[in-house]
């Protein structure tokens, strides 16, 4: 049998004929024609001239839908904000400002609407602190935090301990007579406005219970007040499609293809077979049986794998736009005012390679054998669920392994389900993006016992902003495959940006608010000269209260910055007590992070520098630690080596050697040094002894007030007040004593055990006395205080005792051992 099993593959190789041990399975999508799905991706880039608001001249939508009547439906949304100027070389003469993306349902009768799940994001940048280091980073522009929302679910990424979480959403019914209006971001928690060079995505189900309305997309320049629509222009033309190999229309089926596939393996198959699946394509119509094979792809528009793509995965879209009648030659009949994006027709508007319109040309035309593949749709499935249901019965005694193995360098999202619908643990499961060459993963690793049949479905998503062509592959397997995600997490930087460290902000119709308690808000006296700086880029400024006024920097691209802005946002506003503009700090490229005491600055644009004139004169900062902080008291701190440094001047550190503390991270708020860690606030006036404020929740977003600490925006924790605490030097370093020193009629008492460990002294008691040497010296200490069972001793007659000089420096509250 054995030797006909070699003949047979000989004679195939031969041949060219693919013999499988396994029987193939035939790969056979369907579309899930229980709703309808709308997608919207062009223009990819938002420029000014796609505005609908009277900023634009010629006011336009995205897209429209026009009458849409009872059904169930998913929007998908996907834009860049480009509002930036170009000169003729492409060069930026003028940045970008804020945008608002949003959906505009419009009755035409009487409708009900609910909407059922909806995902919002513009990815942010983030400051996280991992081992003692801090990184800046920015979200992925895949928008997992939107597709946790949407999904209703936490997505874990594989290899690792990165975990995107849903925003509370519970479906809620709109009710709109004919004629009114609804906004989506009406019922969007974390909506926001899109900075310049930022994406944005949203997706959502929504149902039309009974009616009919309009839903279109449009992007309105952001005038500073959140969802305020007053500046929407009152004659909007109509959304047309534009030529940028990315489409826009409405599929006549849910964002959601289904095939079956039924196995059955024995012992005879070896660790590592790759189970056959049929496909079916233009090219090859019969069925095509391969072991790999490719979705998210037009097979037109990639001569290299065409033969192995699953085609009839692929959504058509259909969008109704009149001006596609402007690109019929003149000769062309049968003109139509519908553009179709699928595998058979060009996106082409007219032929792009002559100067003037052919006589016979037809835009959208059907493609040939002969047609170059430049000129097929550039289609890639964004948004569509792929779901793969796989029986597969086990004949054998062995029990085995069935993976799952994805090639690609996007970022997608797979889930597994198990026979009766419910998702499997670690899922929703993100790839990983890879920033280069595509890698092979195994995202699922199923269990196949023997002598049972197992189901399963495998769900496969394409994210938003990555490239298509997925590599798909099934292998059965004699060991399982781990797919591993940490449980461990990153600590995250919680600090509210719209806290300045005195008072909250907030931008309202070009105006600049302050508030104390975040409900009362009042003016602040910001000239219009002075507001003008931020004009139309609100949300990019985070300010920062000093001790004289504040300053204000750029921070969204703190975190990825992008080559071709970097030298647009180079400028740091210094303003007074009343927020008015000072003067302007100017580096030569865009500074990642900036920090002011009453005579230093100081800033990082990859190379760390600091200026004692206001940045007259530039000095690098040659100092292994992070850029320093000011709390506005007596000490600058900064962090490096996993350890706090504090210096008097500003320029020179000296680090802080703790008895029984570790500090996770370094960061201000207001008068406050603070790390915090899960639920744990920890925080010092001085970087040398910390306090601790516990929540009864996980801590996401932090700022306070005089007396209190305010948790996720309602939560107050009360703050210990300042005691005016002692610090102690001790030669080139600062004690971080177990206990703070006592000051008794006029004498410093410090901890005996903690002091004598970080100051390296040796000391026994004998008899009620102790003895406290250092070298060759001894001091014998009768003058002992003992403090909630903590014996104390006078730190001057000590250390003078034993040959070092004390100092005392009132404005520092700081006593210096040498």
């Amino acid at each position: 049998m054995k030797k006909v099993i070699f003949i047979l593959s000989f004679m195939s190789i031969i041949l060219g004929i693919n013999v499988y041990a396994i029987s193939p399975s035939k790969m056979i999508f369907s579309k899930d024609t229980d709703g309808k799905y709308i997608y919207c991706n062009n223009r990819e880039f938002i420029y000014r001239e796609d505005l609908a608001d009277n900023s634009n001249d010629n006011p336009k939508y995205i897209m429209n839908n026009d009458n849409l009547a009872k059904d169930k439906y998913t929007i998908f949304i996907s834009h860049v904000n480009h509002t930036e100027l170009r000169d003729e070389n492409r060069n930026i003469t003028e940045a970008g400002f804020d945008i608002e993306v949003d959906v505009l349902f419009k009755a035409d009768t009487d409708t009900e609407i609910i909407i059922n799940s909806l995902g919002f994001e513009v990815p942010q940048n983030i400051k996280y602190y991992l081992n003692g280091n801090t990184y800046n980073d920015e979200t992925d522009w895949g928008c997992f935090n939107a597709w946790a929302s949407y999904l209703g679910f936490t997505i874990n990424q594989k290899d690792s301990s990165q975990k995107y979480y849903p925003y509370e959403f519970e479906p809620v019914k709109i009710n709109i007579k004919a004629g009114e209006k609804v906004w989506l971001s009406t019922y969007i928690d974390n909506y926001c406005a899109v900075p310049f060079y930022k994406p944005v995505h949203i997706i959502s189900d929504f149902e039309i219970v009974s009616g009919q309305c309009d839903v279109n997309v449009a992007a309105i320049k952001s005038n500073g007040t959140l969802k305020d629509r007053s500046n929407l222009s009152d004659n909007i033309a109509r959304g047309t499609y534009i030529y940028d190999r990315q489409y826009k229309g409405i599929s006549y089926s849910k964002n959601k293809v289904n095939t079956s596939l039924n196995y059955t393996i024995n012992d005879e198959d070896y660790d590592g077979t790759l189970l056959p699946v049929t496909v079916y394509n233009q090219f090859a119509p019969n069925g095509n049986t391969v072991t790999t094979w490719y979705t998210n792809l037009n097979p037109k528009a990639d001569p290299w794998n065409k033969d192995n793509v699953a085609e009839d995965s692929m959504l058509a879209l259909y969008y109704k736009d009149s001006s596609k009648l402007d690109y019929y030659g003149m000769s062309s009949d049968s003109k139509d005012d519908v553009w179709v994006f699928d595998t058979y027709h060009t996106d082409l508007k007219y032929d792009y390679n002559s100067t003037k319109l052919a006589k016979n040309f037809k835009p959208n035309y059907l493609l040939t054998k002969k047609t170059l593949e430049k000129y097929a749709c550039n289609l890639a499935n964004y948004g569509v669920f792929y779901n793969y249901n796989i029986t597969v019965k086990n004949e054998g005694n062995i029990d085995r392994y069935l993976s799952y193995k994805l090639k690609t360098p996007s970022n997608n999202i797979v889930i597994l389900y198990d026979e009766d619908g419910n998702i499997a643990e670690g899922y929703p499961l993100a790839k990983g993006f890879t920033n280069g060459d595509a890698e092979l993963d195994t995202m699922v690793n199923i269990y196949i016992p023997a002598q049972k049949t197992t189901v399963c479905t495998i769900s496969v998503i394409l994210t938003t902003n990555y490239v298509g062509g997925m590599e798909n592959k099934l292998v059965i397997n004699n060991f399982p495959t781990a797919v591993e995600t940490y449980s461990y997490e990153r600590n995250y930087d919680v600090k509210d940006n719209t806290f300045t460290g005195n008072e909250y902000v907030k931008w309202k119709d070009g105006i600049l608010y302050k508030s104390y308690d975040g409900d009362n808000w009042e003016k602040t006296l910001m000239n219009e000269s002075t507001s003008k700086l931020f004009e139309g880029q609100w949300n990019e400024y985070v300010f920062t209260a000093t001790k004289d006024g504040y300053f204000a920097k750029n921070t969204i691209y703190d975190g990825t910055l992008y080559d071709s802005v970097k030298n647009l946002f180079n400028k740091v506003y210094i303003l007074d007590k009343d927020f008015n503009y000072l003067y302007t700090v100017e580096m030569y490229s865009y500074p990642k992070e900036f920090s002011k005491t009453d005579s230093v600055t100081y800033v990082n644009t990859d190379t760390k520098y600091y200026s004692e004139n206001n940045g007259g004169i530039w000095k690098n900062f040659d100092a292994l630690f992070e850029l320093p902080k000011y709390n506005m008291g007596s000490f600058v701190a900064c962090y490096g080596n996993k350890t706090i440094n504090l210096s008097t001047t500003g320029i020179y550190f000296k680090p802080v050697i703790f008895d029984d503390f570790s500090v996770e991270y370094l960061q201000t708020l207001g008068n406050l040094y603070y790390f915090v860690k899960e639920n744990v606030i920890y925080y010092s006036y001085d970087g040398v002894y910390w306090n601790k404020a516990v929540s009864d929740t996980k801590i996401k977003k932090l700022a306070k007030n005089s007396k209190e600490f305010i948790v996720n925006d309602n939560i107050k924790i009360n703050i210990l007040e300042y005691n005016n605490d002692i610090v102690i030097r001790f030669e080139d370093i600062y004690l971080g004593l177990s206990q703070k020193p006592l000051l008794i009629n006029g004498k410093t008492y410090v901890p005996l055990n903690s002091f004598t460990k970080l100051a390296n002294l040796n000391f026994v008691e004998y008899s009620g006395i102790i003895y406290i040497s250092s070298g060759e010296k001894t001091v014998e200490v009768n003058d002992v205080i003992v403090n909630d069972n903590y014996k104390f001793i006078p730190i001057r007659y000590v250390c003078e005792n034993l040959g070092y000089t004390v100092e005392y420096y009132d404005e520092y509250n700081l006593i210096r051992i040498k």
